[in-house]
């Protein structure tokens, strides 16, 4: 049973017990002027939710058994992941080009490249005493 099922079995149970709960009302569709019944403010009554309900659980379920909603969320969340693997890869591709030879000569010979490893190096290693 997936998850879908378990819903659809607890939405028929919440139906059914709105079912049994109003049952003395069954049969009698408003409640306005009703003698020993106090008028409501909903126009529908519990047994008419709860039959709604019912029916509509044992809809979602014959729809699930025949198309089940988890097999189409797990193809949209794959197709995604693949889409964005595949714009990574494209990304990586569009990073890694070629560099020609001079163009590296000319990079390690610029002033930008040439680090001071003394200075950072004593920066990242601060030594304390206890």
């Amino acid at each position: 049973m997936n998850r879908w099922t378990l819903f659809f079995d607890q939405l028929r149970k919440i139906g059914k017990v709105m079912v049994k709960d109003d049952l003395h009302d069954f049969g009698y569709f408003i409640y306005k002027n009703r003698e020993g019944h106090k008028d409501h403010p909903s126009p529908l009554h519990h047994w008419q939710y709860g039959t709604i309900i019912w029916a509509l659980s044992e809809y979602l379920t014959l729809l699930n058994t025949f198309f089940p909603f988890d097999r189409e969320i797990r193809k949209r969340n794959i197709q995604a992941k693949i889409t964005r693997l595949r714009s990574r890869r494209k990304m990586k591709i569009k990073r890694e080009q070629i560099i020609p030879k001079e163009q590296i000569s000319s990079l390690r010979n610029s002033e930008s490249y040439k680090l001071d490893l003394s200075n950072s190096v004593s920066n990242s290693f601060k030594v304390y005493s206890a």
